[in-house]
């Protein structure tokens, strides 16, 4: 492996720690009533160097956890609409677990940024729901949900 490979490759594992990270404050966010800023610097300052499902969750992308934390509560109710639109009549959105709102708010978030390409987006934040819900049925209701997110921000990338 190259040493341009190796570094991407830890490029997108602290992007992918700072996802898991965001979902974590924005459930801590909604259950504490911690703001933003708040709730991300509880992840900036504790949050690292623990181990969850065989990864170290020492380095992430700050700047990245920021976005996605702030971006989803500024935008929540464009996200909360658009996800509520999106479920049955039967599930509203409130009715949910928490932890799964707070995977739709962060990967809405980072779909509204548009700095990554929804595929991946969707891919990526399917992986975290599977850190949570393993092999669940949550992670195939949060694979539709955010293919539906995706095509609806993002229509363009889907042509």
């Amino acid at each position: 492996m190259s040493v341009r490979s190796r570094k991407i490759g830890r490029m997108a594992m602290r992007k992918r720690v700072s996802r898991l990270h965001a979902v974590q404050a924005l459930f801590q966010m909604e259950v504490t009533g911690l703001d933003a800023a708040e709730a991300t610097e509880c992840f900036v300052a504790h949050g690292v160097g623990r181990q969850v499902d065989d990864m170290e969750l020492s380095g992430f992308d700050e700047e990245h956890l920021r976005k996605l934390v702030v971006g989803a509560a500024t935008n929540q109710d464009q996200l909360d609409e658009l996800a509520a639109n999106l479920l049955s009549r039967d599930w509203p959105l409130q009715r949910i677990d928490p932890t799964l709102r707070a995977l739709i708010r962060a990967a809405g978030a980072e779909l509204l940024l548009g700095s990554t390409p929804p595929r991946v987006t969707i891919s990526e934040f399917v992986e975290v729901a599977d850190s949570f819900f393993p092999g669940g049925r949550q992670v195939s209701l949060i694979n539709a949900i955010l293919d539906k997110m995706a095509r609806n921000l993002q229509p363009a990338a889907f042509d």
